[in-house]
């Protein structure tokens, strides 16, 4: 499959990139994503993703590429167990008051579960008071999308973690 001229007009930046190219964008149009947990979050890292040409997924899906949880707090122990039995990478943070905990966990096929587990109860970020999402939301959002993208295009293969203090 090639990209036409409205896809070529439409992702023109992003086919310029070093690594990306019409290959890469072919591959993130093929690509479907799941993105869970927190409403304010997920709605931004689906709304990158969308803008990147990438497919959303529903849970029921039989094909997901990579998944995004948009703060692992959020998610009941359900959907903790569902991710930890998945082989498709999975990118997630976790929000404490201005810092992000965010990972990446890429499974091989011989590899135990996906690390996922609670975290002692952290700090919120205040959006009562703020009136609009705190920007810490925002940034986390727009780094699990990146980071989902990077995944998608084979950037990387392995499991990492960082933390990111926006204060």
């Amino acid at each position: 499959m090639s990209l036409d001229d409205r896809q070529l007009e439409r992702y023109a930046r992003q086919v310029i990139i070093p690594g990306v190219g019409a290959r890469g964008q072919q591959l993130l149009l093929a690509s479907r994503v799941l993105v869970m947990g927190r409403d304010d979050g997920r709605e931004i890292a689906a709304d990158y993703l969308s803008r990147a040409g990438v497919g959303l997924a529903s849970p029921d899906d039989e094909t997901i590429d990579c998944a995004i949880v948009c703060d692992l707090e959020s998610l009941t122990h359900a959907q903790l167990s569902e991710l930890a039995a998945c082989t498709y990478p999975v990118v997630c943070y976790t929000l404490a008051a201005t810092t992000i905990h965010a990972g990446t966990y890429i499974r091989g096929e011989d590899e135990a579960p996906h690390p996922f587990h609670r975290h002692p109860p952290l700090p919120r970020p205040d959006t009562e008071t703020s009136g609009s999402m705190p920007a810490v939301v925002r940034f986390a959002a727009c780094d699990a999308a990146a980071s989902a993208i990077a995944v998608l295009l084979e950037w990387t293969n392995e499991s990492n973690t960082r933390e990111f203090d926006l204060a």
